[in-house]
């Protein structure tokens, strides 16, 4: 699930005074989601590390995609800065001529052909045209490596009331202290993990189309 925090003014009770006004932090929980249910606590734990190892291999993926799509930026880049080479070799200035002053007209080519070049020395980073197989394997084994980079968990404590409201830990209103598990990833996505367990006898028997028909004839 989600945890909110959410700063709003409510009211408080001091002694036999009601203030009103007073800022105060709700905590809500939404987008509640039943995952990994087993017959065992153990096969659950197990069923969440799936889900983590998972997460690490999609990361490991983004970084290799992302590292093709820089490729394929600095392609693009080279290709238009030769053109425009090119054309500036050729004379070919469009109207740039009639718009800029005589003296602003020389072409920089040692700059462009120096630009060019950066971007070479960063292309003969790659060794192929693709992301070669070694190069990806090691991409997957850095992720894997560093897992606390892209996820990792915590322990919170909070203090709340009836109403959900935060308490601090030196006000003497009541209060229930309670001890959660946070997942966060390095994008900022935070969820609450929380075990649970369903008795049998609380899970609902499941429905029986012939009974049901027979019920309403």
């Amino acid at each position: 699930m989600a945890m909110e925090e959410r700063k709003v003014f409510g009211v408080e009770l001091v002694g036999d005074t009601l203030r009103r006004d007073v800022m105060q932090v709700t905590v809500n929980f939404s987008n509640h989601r039943y995952i990994g249910p087993t017959s065992n606590e153990l096969d659950t734990r197990r069923e969440l590390k799936k889900r983590a190892f998972d997460f690490l291999i999609e990361k490991a993926l983004e970084r290799i995609a992302g590292e093709r799509s820089k490729q394929m930026e600095l392609d693009r880049q080279r290709h238009l800065l030769k053109l425009k080479l090119d054309a500036m070799k050729a004379g070919n200035w469009g109207l740039n001529a009639m718009l800029t002053d005589l003296e602003q007209q020389c072409p920089d080519f040692a700059a462009l052909e120096t630009e060019i070049e950066a971007i070479n020395v960063e292309l003969g980073q790659f060794h192929t045209d693709n992301i070669s197989l070694e190069a990806s394997l090691a991409c997957v084994a850095d992720t894997l490596s560093h897992p606390a980079d892209w996820l990792a968990s915590r322990e919170i404590t909070l203090r709340l009331d009836s109403m959900g409201i935060k308490i601090q830990a030196a006000s003497a209103a009541a209060a229930r202290e309670i001890v959660l598990t946070e997942i966060f990833s390095g994008a900022e996505i935070r969820r609450i993990i929380l075990l649970g367990y369903i008795a049998p006898a609380d899970i609902p028997e499941p429905s029986d189309p012939l009974r049901e028909a027979q019920r309403y004839l």
